[in-house]
C-alpha cells in the first residue's frame, strides 16, 4: 500500500523460519553435523520467533539521482559506497532505499531468555533473528523487483551499509531520506538500528540494470548470509 507516490509499505507472508535451520546452524559455526541439543534449540527458537515477530518493511523510490565510479547522489545526499557497489549501481535510473525489520518481538524473546540465563537459546536467537531479518529483506526485494518490472526496469541486488567497504555511518544518509520512524525503525547516534534485527539497503532500478551474483571472493565476512 502506497504512503505517497514514491514511498511504499510492504505486505508480508511471514516466512517459515524452520525451513532455514541449516543456514541458522551454519551461522552458529556448525558446517556439518549439528548436535541434537542445538537442533532442538533451533526448532524451539524458530517457532517462538515466528509466533512473536511483527514484521514490517517498505521502500522509497528516488528518481533524482546521479551515479559515479565511487557511489551515487540521491537528492541532496551523496553515498560513498566504494567502487564495488558503485559498479553494480552504475546504470541505475532510480535508486530504491529499503528497510525490513522483525519488529519488537525479537527483543522481548531476548529478554526472556536472558532472564532465564539460557545462553544457548540466546545464542540461537541471535542467529535466527538475523536469518529472519534477511528473509524479510528478501520479500521487500521481490516487491521492489515487481515494481521495476511493471515499469520495464531491471533490478539489481541489494547492498547495505557496512558491506563491501561501505561505511556503516552512511545509514544516516539513508534514513534521512526516509519518513521519520519509517517501518518503526529508528537510528542511534552511532548508526545502529532499533529494533536490532533490521536491514537497510539500496537497490538500483534501470533499463540496463542486471541482477549479478554477489562477489563473495572479495568479501571478508566469513559468515555472511549470501555465501554459498
Amino acid at each position: 500500500m502506497g504512503i505517497s507516490p514514491e514511498v511504499f509499505d510492504c505486505q508480508f507472508d511471514v516466512p517459515a523460519l524452520s525451513r532455514r535451520k541449516r543456514q541458522i546452524a551454519r551461522a552458529m559455526g556448525y558446517r556439518k553435523e549439528v548436535p541434537d541439543l542445538v537442533a532442538g534449540a533451533i526448532d524451539t527458537v524458530c517457532a517462538a520467533l515466528e509466533g512473536s515477530c511483527r514484521p514490517r518493511g517498505g521502500f522509497r523510490v528516488c528518481s533524482d539521482i546521479a551515479c559515479d565510479p565511487d557511489g551515487f547522489r540521491c537528492e541532496d545526499r551523496y553515498f560513498a559506497t566504494g567502487t564495488v557497489i558503485a559498479e553494480y549501481l552504475a546504470r541505475s535510473e532510480r535508486i530504491v532505499l529499503a528497510t525490513a525489520t522483525v519488529g519488537a518481538g525479537y527483543a522481548e524473546l531476548k529478554e526472556a531468555y536472558a532472564s532465564d540465563d539460557d545462553l544457548l537459546m540466546g545464542y540461537v536467537l541471535d542467529a535466527a533473528g538475523s536469518e529472519f531479518a534477511e528473509l524479510l529483506a528478501d520479500q521487500v526485494h521481490h516487491q521492489v523487483a515487481a515494481f521495476g518490472r511493471d515499469r520495464q526496469l531491471g533490478c539489481s541486488n541489494r547492498y547495505s551499509p557496512g558491506y563491501c567497504g561501505w561505511a556503516t555511518a552512511e545509514q544516516k544518509h539513508l534514513f534521512a531520506l526516509l519518513p521519520p520512524g519509517f517501518c518503526g525503525i529508528t537510528l542511534s547516534a552511532s548508526a545502529l538500528m532499533t529494533p536490532i534485527k533490521s536491514v537497510s539497503c539500496v537497490i538500483g532500478l534501470g533499463r540496463e540494470v542486471v541482477k549479478a551474483g554477489y562477489r563473495c571472493d572479495i568479501c571478508t565476512l566469513e559468515n555472511c548470509c549470501k555465501r554459498p
